[in-house]
């Protein structure tokens, strides 16, 4: 609240767009869905006015992302292509690549085939091999990996499986992205019946967090 009365006070549209962003996550932690909304709907406004097209797709992808915590996955796969659009627009490549990853995975939580999601997967990996931020790059091979696992492509799993550990063992600091893809490889090889694989990739994850 602070922030948003400096902010106003000097009508810094960047600065007011980033608390009401900030406001409006605070209320998803609440629960509280409409003063949620409300409070992105007003940093998108700001963001607009400081012609901040990253915070504009964000808060879109955040809404997606509430969305899919509800379970409702028409208006979550609706609100990250609307995020994508913005990135696009904009021209903001590390948000083409986050959402990019996202829609991604809401098609995957959809029950959509690989198919669908993979072109999506190969435009973040395109975006973020050429930054060299190899650790998402594993963590999308490892997206890549479970969905092949889902329709039943159990060679494809494992090749993008061996893809991730590649990547996020070029910048292993053991943080949370590492645990997060060494946990996804092991429920891929749960998926595959690969319990000693699966139980040693888990356990890591497991030592990590």
């Amino acid at each position: 609240d602070e922030m948003i009365r400096i902010a106003s006070r000097g009508k810094d549209h960047r600065s007011l767009a980033q608390a009401y962003k900030i406001k409006g996550f605070l209320h998803v932690l609440e629960q509280k869905i409409e003063e949620c909304l409300a409070m992105y709907k007003l940093s998108m406004e700001q963001a607009k006015l400081a012609n901040d097209g990253y915070t504009l797709a964000h808060v879109t992808g955040l809404i997606a992302g509430m969305y899919q915590d509800k379970g409702d996955f028409d208006r979550m796969i609706q609100y990250f292509l609307e995020g994508l659009q913005v990135a696009e627009r904009y021209q903001v490549d590390e948000m083409i690549a986050f959402l990019s990853n996202c829609i991604g995975e809401a098609y995957s939580d959809a029950g959509r085939p690989i198919s669908v999601s993979l072109p999506y997967y190969k435009r973040a990996l395109e975006i973020e091999n050429r930054i060299q931020n190899w650790q998402y790059v594993g963590m999308i091979w490892s997206n890549i990996a479970k969905d092949n696992m889902l329709s039943g492509n159990k060679r494809e799993a494992e090749k993008a499986a061996e893809q991730a550990i590649n990547y996020i063992n070029r910048k292993a600091d053991r943080a949370y992205v590492y645990a997060t893809v060494t946990t996804d490889i092991g429920e891929m090889y749960l998926g595959i019946s690969k319990y000693r694989e699966a139980e040693g990739y888990l356990l890591k994850s497991l030592h990590i967090l």
